[in-house]
């Protein structure tokens, strides 16, 4: 099964490795696999984070602290 309906979502598994959630209030998330990415939208904003980019950040923010 390569989708999944919930009471406030449906969520797909694309044959591309993204990984599609639809929120019924019209946001949505899309999750690629391969390219470590979020993108959200909303009816006001459009975001993509790269997560390496993120942990990556994360990983000196961390080190600087110690």
């Amino acid at each position: 099964k390569q989708w999944l309906k919930t009471r406030h979502a449906i969520m797909f598994g694309l044959s591309n490795k993204i990984f599609q959630v639809n929120f019924f209030d019209n946001s949505q998330i899309l999750l690629n696999t391969e390219k470590k990415t979020v993108r959200s939208s909303t009816n006001e904003t459009r975001k993509h984070i790269n997560l390496y980019q993120t942990h990556f950040r994360q990983r000196i923010l961390k080190w600087q602290e110690e």
